[in-house]
């Protein structure tokens, strides 16, 4: 799953530091200038790690609750009890399309793609309910 990468903001001094990449007047007392430069060092962290490719923005994590519409025959689910309310317990990054497993309240899972948020799985009730009404 692809983040569009943001313009960087951080970038490496000449001395192996941090930088800014734009001009930034600081007139502050010495101790916010260590704040700011604190932040700053975690940012380019995380951008360095965006670059990377090891920094991603997951669409739920394990113990979120979901709602699904999809049933499946033989299930003991009633259509009228839609949306589902099912609960995340693994998140899987493979690359291509990662995917989440969830747990329905009857202790049967079911795996879903991050592609399916918004169509079979949703992550709110109320964004389940209005998918039953198209």
């Amino acid at each position: 799953m692809a983040e569009e990468n943001m313009e960087r903001l951080t970038t490496t001094s000449d001395k192996g530091g941090v930088a800014f990449t734009f001009n930034l007047d600081i007139t502050c007392d010495k101790s916010e200038i260590m704040k700011i430069l604190k932040l700053a060092e975690k940012l380019k962290e995380y951008e360095d790690l965006e670059e990377q490719g090891k920094l991603l923005k997951l669409p739920c994590a394990v113990g979120d609750t979901m709602y699904t519409n999809l049933s499946m025959q033989g299930w003991r689910f009633k259509k009228k009890d839609r949306p589902y309310k099912v609960k995340v317990v693994f998140v899987g990054i493979n690359g291509v399309d990662n995917c989440m497993h969830v747990a329905f309240d009857n202790g049967c899972m079911f795996q879903f793609w991050f592609s399916d948020i918004g169509k079979t799985i949703f992550l709110t009730k109320e964004s389940a309910e209005a998918a039953l009404k198209n």
